[in-house]
């Protein structure tokens, strides 16, 4: 499964702004054999006002070259 995300935190996860589209997010992870997030590095650091996936369950993240260290050290030690 293939997801975007307005908010990832090294801590908390993916968040998103949409209580239905993350209910259906969710609904679809259940039925997945694994989840992919797409989102730009500009992205992480930021809170969503709605908890999307936390990030356990996520197997890989899809971003740009400008994703900051310490993210990608956090993502890593989630197993992402």
């Amino acid at each position: 499964m293939l997801t975007a995300t307005p908010g990832a935190a090294a801590a908390g996860g993916f968040a998103g702004r949409d209580v239905m589209r993350a209910e259906t997010v969710r609904l679809l992870r259940g039925r997945a054999r694994q989840v992919i997030v797409l989102s730009e590095s500009a992205k992480f650091g930021r809170q969503g006002a709605v908890a999307l996936l936390p990030s356990r369950d996520v197997a890989r993240v899809v971003t740009d070259a400008e994703l900051a260290a310490d993210m990608e050290a956090a993502l890593s030690a989630e197993g992402v």
